[in-house]
């Protein structure tokens, strides 16, 4: 772990410190060559400027990441890419013409038009080559080569082209220059194979922006406090005051911008801590946060003790009181590093919100303090607000951490020790209708003899990023009470039925109590990831759908994982396009959805959620997909379904279960096509259930002969036609002889167990 940990923050580490070749040599031969005025003109655009920069990042630089961190391959990373890449394209759209429109109608900025033109023309290549892409892609060591690359090819066209005040242009030109060139360099390395060429979409860059809203305005209100100084001393003083903040200021951003993308590499380990065990995973963590803060403390002591001697040798004469300014810098750079473990910690998990209420928060009071001490004490004074605005960051995130922890840590404590079912038990219909309306989602966990692993889905529940749910609990007549494992929280409510019902018919009464707009059933022995439920109510609230799918992850007894069925499609899509490829077989759709009740009920079957879906279908408008696995299918050998059993002839009655509801969408040819395709997707499932059962031979032979008997050859056809070319043989071999195919599939299953 910490091998793995050091070489990343190394290989960034040492890039960027390359890299910082370009301000190191760029900063005294600009203060030379320009003079105290020209060089604090210099400041104040490229300060501003900043702000677009910052605009285009808009925070992809974590939630990008981390969505990349979470993909389960390639071509879910090459969407990523596209999105983010072409809603950075649309920022830099916006704020360009923003900007531009801002400085012509700004008298004191009308002359410096042509500047902020050239500046934000080089911003346009340099969006090509954004810090997310190969740190998501976890191409550290290409990045820092290419990162140091760039900005010595930059510092040699800046040393060629400007010798004097009239090369004002070049300088700022230079300045963004370095990822321009970084991104002609990378991408066509990038593109021999790492990313596929993905024609981006326009929803799915509104689902990018809609993710990383709050680290935007982290982001603005972190660039604020950056670029305000500056900007209010160039309006309430003289541009020399500007000039020696901005030098000053030039240093402590060498040390963050190290720093700060150090910190931003390893939010891939942090998010992978969140995966492991509670222990091993908050100890990666704290090895990551504890390591980031020393590097930021060692900088701002190194600032603080250095500077009486180095910048008056290094920035030249003229420039005496940078030197208590940069010093004062070094201390809002220790600052600074709480600032980075503690918004590291936060977004890992999700709380971009959080840490954008601290940020803005932050950057309204540096600003209240800034005014005055700028106008009293010049750059001393702004150096001073900004110490005070990241101590007051610090302090709040501080605050932040410890109540979701503390919140979060009391829920999961819960689940160590049994509570009493009086409080559950006693709840009665209107009460939970009452309490479930108040909530977005309403998560429905039927419950029956689950004891072993009920704690381990109420705990994933307790752990989800979302607060806007509630999780009604539903004991379907067990044995032994399940409701006394549910945890001292108000969002957690349950009720126990004196019967047992069976799957449909504790979903069908969940149904009938709940009252919130949205509702996904979670079976008593399975998980949800995280940020499932935040995910999904997202996108669907984002795209006005009516139900949410998602492919699932599913892990066998063995604790080996692997993404059910699922096909890459546009989301949204009209629900009767995906009834269509449901009906093709291009999705495999379940209860494990999210999605707005209506009157649609489950029938009594114990293959219900299939009749559910299709009936659901058929009366809804407008489908969304999220691609990632959020919902974890535990197998086990108790299970209901997968298993042959009696209950496998529940399977025949299915389509009849259906037929209304398909007759409502299809008409003539198309209703018999569909019913056609089900009938053989019915007889395939049958067939697997029968051809992977050892222990029910009379049953196995029962249900091959049956399905044998109803196999025709145009279900063959049309199984071959529709590109199921292992469906299609299966059927064949079955007509032709069940002891060949269940040998051959007996064959299949050990030859897998092999390969794994």
């Amino acid at each position: 772990m910490l091998r793995g940990i050091g070489g990343d923050t190394l290989a960034v580490g040492l890039g960027q410190l390359a890299a910082f070749v370009y301000p190191i040599v760029s900063l005294p031969l600009l203060t030379r060559l320009l003079g105290p005025h020209s060089f604090g003109r210099v400041v104040i655009i490229v300060a501003v400027l900043q702000l677009l920069v910052r605009l285009c990042d808009y925070g992809f630089s974590v939630s990008a990441v981390r969505r990349m961190a979470l993909a389960k391959d390639q071509k879910e990373r090459s969407g990523v890419i596209a999105s983010t890449m072409l809603a950075v394209i649309l920022l830099w759209a916006a704020g360009t013409i923003l900007l531009l429109s801002v400085v012509s109608l700004v008298p004191a900025l009308r002359d410096e038009f042509p500047l902020y033109l050239i500046g934000a023309l080089v911003i346009a290549g340099g969006i090509g080559f954004p810090s997310w892409l190969l740190q998501g892609l976890r191409r550290l060591k290409l990045f820092a080569i290419v990162t140091a690359v760039s900005r010595a090819a930059a510092l040699v066209g800046l040393l060629i082209t400007v010798s004097g005040q009239d090369d004002i242009a070049w300088a700022i030109a230079w300045q963004f220059a370095p990822p321009t060139i970084a991104a002609a360099i990378v991408w066509p390395i990038l593109l021999r194979g790492t990313v596929q060429v993905t024609r981006p979409r326009f929803i799915a860059a509104r689902f990018a922006l809609r993710d990383g809203r709050h680290l935007f305005l982290s982001s603005i209100a972190h660039s604020l406090m950056g670029s305000a100084p500056v900007v209010v001393l160039g309006l309430v003083s003289v541009p020399a005051q500007a000039a020696s903040y901005g030098a000053a200021e030039r240093f402590g951003n060498a040390g963050r911008g190290v720093l700060f993308t150090i910190t931003d590499s390893l939010m891939p380990r942090m998010v992978d801590a969140q995966g492991r065990t509670r222990s091993g995973g908050r100890r990666q963590q704290q090895v990551i946060m504890a390591a980031v803060f020393a590097l930021f403390a060692l900088a701002g002591a190194v600032l603080i003790v250095s500077a009486a001697w180095f910048v008056p040798w290094y920035l030249g004469p003229g420039y005496d009181e940078v030197v208590p300014v940069t010093q004062i810098i070094g201390i809002a750079l220790v600052a600074s590093g709480g600032i980075a473990v503690l918004m590291l910690d936060l977004n890992s998990q999700g709380r971009y919100s959080a840490t954008a209420s601290a940020m803005i928060c932050g950057a309204v009071i540096h600003l209240v303090v800034l005014v005055p001490m700028a106008m009293s004490f010049g750059a001393l004074g702004a150096a001073w607000a900004l110490v005070v605005g990241e101590l007051c960051i610090s302090v709040i995130l501080i605050f932040l951490r410890v109540r979701w922890n503390t919140i979060r840590d009391a829920s999961l404590m819960k689940f160590e020790r049994k509570l009493p079912t009086m409080n559950a038990e006693r709840l009665d219909p209107e009460h939970i209708a009452r309490r479930t309306r108040d909530a977005a989602v309403t998560v429905v966990v039927p419950a029956f003899n689950a004891a072993d692993s009920l704690p381990r889905t109420l705990r994933s529940l307790a752990e989800q990023t979302s607060q806007d749910f509630c999780v009604l609990v539903i004991d379907d007549g067990s044995d032994s009470p399940m409701l006394e494992f549910l945890p001292d929280d108000s969002r957690f409510l349950g009720c126990r039925l004196s019967t047992n019902r069976g799957y449909a018919g504790v979903t069908n009464h969940a149904l009938d109590l709940v009252g919130s707009r949205w509702v996904i059933f979670v079976d008593a022995d399975d998980s949800l990831a995280p940020d499932c439920i935040e995910t999904l109510l997202a996108r669907g609230e984002a795209e006005n759908a009516d139900i949410v799918v998602m492919p699932l992850l599913v892990i066998d007894t063995a604790g080996r994982a692997r993404v059910g069925q699922f096909a890459e499609v546009a989301s949204p899509l009209p629900a009767r396009k995906a009834l269509d490829m449901f009906i093709a077989g291009r999705f495999y759709f379940n209860q494990h959805m999210l999605f707005r009740p209506n009157h649609v009920r489950a029938r009594d079957n114990t293959y219900s959620d299939l009749s559910f879906v299709v009936n659901l279908l058929s009366t809804v408008t407008r489908v969304s997909f999220e691609s990632r696995p959020l919902y974890h299918y535990h197998l086990s050998s108790g299970s209901v379904t997968a298993q042959l059993r009696p209950t496998v002839w529940d399977l025949v009655t299915v389509l009849d279960d259906v037929e209304d509801a398909l007759r409502n969408v299809y008409q003539d040819t198309q209703l018999v096509t569909a019913l056609h395709r089900l009938r053989w997707m019915q007889l395939g499932h049958m067939v697997s259930r029968a051809a992977g059962d050892s222990g029910s031979p009379r049953l196995r032979d029962e249900v091959y002969e049956w399905c044998r008997a109803e196999v025709r050859f145009s279900h063959v056809v049309d199984a071959v036609r529709t590109r199921h070319w292992g469906k299609g043989l299966s059927l064949a071999l079955v007509r032709m002889s069940p002891s060949a195919h269940f040998r051959a599939f007996q064959l299949r299953s050990r030859l897998k167990e092999l390969s794994t």
